[in-house]
């Protein structure tokens, strides 16, 4: 006679003093509490992925954990809201990949929806000035420390809430500014502001590579 599997029941277990039990359940509840008022609702994902650039000049590989990886993409410009109507559109279209050119709270749930559908997402981080007119405020890359460290202290934020994101494939700093720099200055001062503003991309690519060594960091540039 094949039974059912024993369960221990809750009337077996050691019964506390009604009192401790009372204490033992508003302390659980407080810690519950605190927990939830502490933390950010987490977004549900697998584990990241690794990838890589391998290989040398005229011979480069991306590869997503030791697999090669060509990406066949687009920039992503309908809301994060609209991302389950358009992603079927997307992938049919052979897309594998998608671009954005800012990273903030609302980038989970695009995450979510791209993985889902089997997509990657180039997850951007926008710096002043983008590329073309009224596509951003000028910004001193020389004498500027403010904004360039509100910037370092909010990069890397993000990338730790995503980085372990199955939908993530890499990093991108920077959307055209090197070209945008030309609505704010000219001449010597343009080349001059042009050069600090590469060398801040590198800084801010260290900075989000010292947090997340398993995806590079790119940058989007026009001239």
């Amino acid at each position: 006679m094949n039974l059912p599997p024993l369960r221990r029941s809750p009337s077996a277990r050691p019964r506390p003093r009604p009192r401790r039990r009372a204490t033992a359940r508003l302390a659980a509840a407080a810690l519950l509490a605190g927990a939830v008022a502490a933390l950010p609702a987490p977004t549900a994902h697998a584990a990241g992925s690794v990838v890589e650039v391998t290989g040398s000049q005229g011979d480069w590989q991306l590869t997503v954990d030791g697999s090669p990886y060509t990406v066949k993409g687009l920039t992503w410009g309908p809301s994060v809201a609209d991302a389950e109507r358009y992603m079927p559109d997307v992938k049919s279209m052979g897309v594998n990949t998608i671009r954005t050119w800012g990273t903030d709270a609302t980038t989970g749930p695009l995450l979510d929806t791209a993985a889902a559908h089997g997509i990657k997402v180039i997850a951007g981080f926008w710096l002043q000035p983008g590329g073309g007119p009224g596509s951003g405020g000028c910004v001193n890359y020389l004498t500027d420390t403010a904004y360039k460290n509100d910037m370092l202290a909010e990069f890397p934020r993000w990338v730790e809430t995503y980085k372990d994101h199955e939908g993530v494939l890499m990093w991108n700093v920077g959307n055209e500014s090197v070209l945008g720099l030309q609505n704010c200055y000219s001449g010597e001062a343009l080349e001059q502001q042009r050069d600090a503003y590469t060398t801040f991309v590198n800084e801010i690519a260290k900075r989000i590579q010292a947090v997340d060594p398993n995806h590079p960091v790119t940058s989007t540039d026009a001239w």
